[in-house]
């Protein structure tokens, strides 16, 4: 369904999300877009990112080690 068709039929928002779906080329945009923002070369450098900061589910943060004097 196209989205101007939704929109001439007057449905619900919750329902036009239902019935559409992003092309592939959408989601490549829109995930270039926030690696763009946030600094990212790929996916590769955001999983170390993720890992680093401990927002990765499976990884704990790397906290740096203190030696005391």
């Amino acid at each position: 369904m196209r989205p101007s068709a939704g929109a001439a039929r007057r449905i619900q928002a919750a329902e036009l999300a239902e019935t559409l779906t992003p092309s592939e080329a959408t989601v490549k945009t829109h995930v270039a877009r926030i690696f763009a923002k946030l600094g990212l070369r790929d996916r590769a450098q955001a999983v170390v990112i993720a890992y680093e900061t401990g927002t990765h589910p499976y990884r704990k943060p790397v906290v740096p080690l203190i030696i005391p004097r």
